[in-house]
C-alpha cells in the first residue's frame, strides 16, 4: 500500500489532483463555515434585541405590580376609612361617608401613581364592591361583573393571568381580614409596543404562567421570566424573518459548493490538456533520447509559446547532439577525447531534469516572463556547450553563461542567493574547458542553497606570473575535515559515479588539458562555509597568437 502511495506522488497528474482538492475543498468549507457564523451573528443579535424589549417589559411590568402592592399594603395597614369598612357593622351613612373617602383617595393615589390600570375593593359582608378604573370600555358595569363573578371564585390570593373581553390583563389580590383587595394592569399595549418596536413582521409576544418547554426549530425564542411574580414573557420571531435573503444565499452557496466538486473533473482535464500533456510530451522525449534514439523529434502541437520554444529547444538540442556524435565519429575521436566528451555529459543530466522541473512549476504557477527567461537560458546554455568542437573557450562566455544561471536560480529559490565576482582584468583573456567553473557554482546551488535562508556566492579570478586562480566560495554548512578529505580523495582517484561524480570529472579535465599543474582543492569549515580552488598554467601571449584557431 506504501509503494502505490509513493507511486502516486511521484505522478504530476495525481499531485495536480491533490493540489486542486487542497484549494477547492478548504475553501468551500471555509465559505460555509464563514456563511453559517454570519447567519448565526444575525439571529442572535436578533435574539438579543429580542431579549433586551422583553426583559425591558418585564422590569417595567414587575415595577408597576410592585407599587400597586404597596399602594394596598399602606392602605390596609395606615388607611383609617378602611379600617372603618373593616369593621362597620352595619350599611349606613357612616360607612358610605367612609366608602367615598377611601374610593376618592384611592383614586387620587392611583392616578397620581399610574402603577396600575384599575384597582378594586370588596367587602363580603355588605356585597360592596369599589371599583377604581381607567375604562376602555362605554362605562364600568362590565368591569364590574367581572370583578364580582371574581372574587365569588375566580379571583385567588396573589397573582394571575387573566383574559377579559379577549385582552390579557395580570391581576394581583389580597384577601385582607375578610376584605378583599387588588388591582390589574392590561397587557395588550405591552404588546403593541413590543410588535412596533421590532423590525420583524413575524414577531409575536404573550404573557403566560406556564413554563416553556417545547421550541420550535424555525423561531428565534426568548422566555423572560418575572422574578416575584410567576408570569413570563414569550417572544417569537421566524428564523426566515431575520435572515431574509441570507438563507437563500445559503442555499445557493451550498449548490455551488456541491458544483464545484463535480466541476473538478472537468477543471482537471483541462490542466491536463493545457499543461500537463505538453510536459509529459517533453518527458516521452527526454527517455528517448535517454535510450539512444537521436532521431526522435517532437512533432505535437504546444498549446502555449513557451512550450513551443520549449519543443523547438529540444529538438535543436537533439539535432546538435546528433549532429555532434556523427561528426565526432567521422573524426574517429581517440579514445581520450571520448572519454573527456563522456566526462562532460556526465556533469550535467541531473541540471536539465532540474531545469525541466523549474519550466513545469513556472507553467503551473502561470510565470510566463520566468518561463521565457529559463528558456533563453537554456538555448545559450546549449549552444555553448556545442556550438562547435573547440575544447577551451574563453572565460567571457562561461561568465555569460554563469550569470544566466545565477539568473535561474534565483527564480527558483527568491530571495536566497547573493553572488558577487572578482577577477584581474587579465581573466577576461583567459581560455577555460567549457562549464568548468559554472558546474561547482552549479553544485553549490544544488546542495547548499534553501529557501528561507540566504546563501552568499563569490567568484574570484585572479591571473599572477602566468598562473590562473579561480575561487569558488560559498557560505553554506560547510563540511567537516573528515568530509573533505574523504571528497578530494574520491575526487582525486578518479571515481566517477555516486555523489561526487562532478568533482571527479572536472579534476580528469583539469589534469587533461593541463597536466600535472593543474589541480582542484577544497577546504571547508562546519558552520562557515566551503572554498574549491582551481589552479593551472596558462600563457596569455600564446593564447593571443592562436586566438583565431582556438
Amino acid at each position: 500500500m506504501r509503494k502505490i502511495i509513493d507511486n502516486l506522488k511521484r505522478k504530476t497528474a495525481a499531485t495536480v489532483m491533490l493540489v486542486i482538492m487542497m484549494i477547492v475543498l478548504p475553501f468551500n468549507i471555509l465559505t460555509l463555515i464563514m456563511n453559517r457564523m454570519a447567519m448565526d451573528n444575525v439571529i442572535e443579535s436578533a435574539r438579543n434585541a429580542l431579549k433586551i424589549a422583553s426583559g425591558n417589559v418585564m422590569t417595567e411590568l414587575e415595577g408597576r405590580m410592585s407599587a400597586s402592592q404597596y399602594l394596598i399594603y399602606n392602605v390596609y395597614k395606615s388607611d383609617a376609612h378602611f379600617q372603618a369598612l373593616c369593621s362597620a357593622k352595619q350599611y349606613d351613612d357612616t360607612y358610605t361617608k367612609n366608602r367615598i373617602q377611601l374610593f376618592w383617595k384611592m383614586e387620587e393615589s392611583a392616578i397620581l401613581s399610574g402603577n396600575s390600570d384599575a384597582y378594586f375593593i370588596y367587602n363580603p359582608r355588605f356585597d360592596d364592591l369599589i371599583l377604581m378604573e381607567k375604562s376602555r370600555y362605554f362605562g364600568s358595569e362590565v368591569e364590574r361583573q367581572f370583578v364580582y363573578k371574581g372574587v365569588h371564585g375566580n379571583f385567588y390570593t396573589g397573582c394571575h393571568l387573566y383574559s377579559f373581553h379577549g385582552d390579557d390583563l395580570l391581576l394581583i389580590m389580597f384577601d385582607l381580614n375578610g376584605t378583599r383587595m387588588g388591582s390589574w394592569i392590561w397587557l395588550d399595549n405591552y404588546v403593541k409596543e413590543l410588535k412596533k418596536g421590532m423590525e420583524f413582521d413575524t414577531a409575536q409576544f404573550y404573557f403566560t404562567e406556564a413554563p416553556i418547554t417545547d421550541r420550535a426549530k424555525e423561531m428565534v425564542s426568548v422566555h423572560e421570566m418575572g422574578k416575584r411574580y410567576g408570569v413570563s414573557l414569550v417572544g417569537n420571531i421566524e428564523k426566515k424573518d431575520i435572515l431574509g435573503n441570507m438563507s437563500i444565499l445559503n442555499r445557493v452557496m451550498k449548490y455551488g459548493v456541491v458544483l464545484s466538486f463535480m466541476l473538478i473533473p472537468m477543471l482537471y482535464l483541462v490542466i491536463s490538456w493545457l499543461f500537463l500533456r505538453p510536459l509529459s510530451v517533453l518527458s516521452k522525449a527526454h527517455k528517448k533520447i535517454q535510450g539512444g534514439d537521436l532521431s526522435y523529434r517532437i512533432i505535437e502541437k504546444a498549446p502555449f509559446s513557451e512550450y513551443e520554444a520549449s519543443f523547438s529547444s529540444f529538438n535543436a538540442m537533439v539535432a546538435m547532439i546528433r549532429e555532434l556524435k556523427i561528426e565526432n565519429y567521422e573524426k574517429e575521436i581517440n579514445s581520450k577525447e571520448l572519454e573527456l566528451s563522456n566526462l562532460q555529459l556526465q556533469i550535467r543530466p541531473h541540471f536539465l531534469l532540474n531545469t525541466f522541473n523549474l519550466i513545469y512549476t513556472l507553467v503551473q504557477e502561470n510565470k510566463n516572463d520566468a518561463v521565457e527567461d529559463v528558456i533563453i537560458y537554456l538555448s545559450d546554455y546549449f549552444r555553448y556547450l556545442f556550438r562547435d568542437n573547440s575544447k577551451l573557450q574563453l572565460f567571457p562566455k562561461e561568465q555569460h553563461l554563469i550569470e544566466g544561471y545565477m539568473k535561474m536560480a534565483k527564480i527558483r529559490y527568491p530571495n536566497s542567493i547573493e553572488i558577487d565576482y572578482s577577477y584581474d582584468p587579465e581573466i577576461m583573456m583567459v581560455r577555460i574547458p567549457p562549464l568548468l567553473i559554472h558546474n561547482f557554482v552549479e553544485n553549490i546551488v544544488k546542495h547548499v542553497v534553501h529557501v528561507g535562508t540566504v546563501t552568499h556566492i563569490s567568484i574570484v579570478g585572479e591571473y599572477i606570473d602566468r598562473m590562473v586562480e579561480f575561487m569558488i566560495m560559498d557560505d553554506g554548512q560547510g563540511m567537516s575535515e573528515e568530509a573533505v578529505r574523504e571528497l578530494t580523495e574520491t575526487m582525486k582517484n578518479g571515481k566517477n559515479t555516486g555523489d561526487h561524480v562532478g568533482y571527479a570529472n572536472s579534476y580528469q579535465r583539469i589534469r587533461y588539458f593541463y597536466g600535472e599543474d593543474g589541480d582542484i582543492s577544497i577546504t571547508s569549515d562546519e558552520g562557515i562555509g566551503t572554498c574549491v580552488t582551481i589552479t593551472f598554467p596558462y600563457d596569455l601571449e600564446v593564447d593571443d597568437d592562436n586566438a583565431d584557431c582556438q
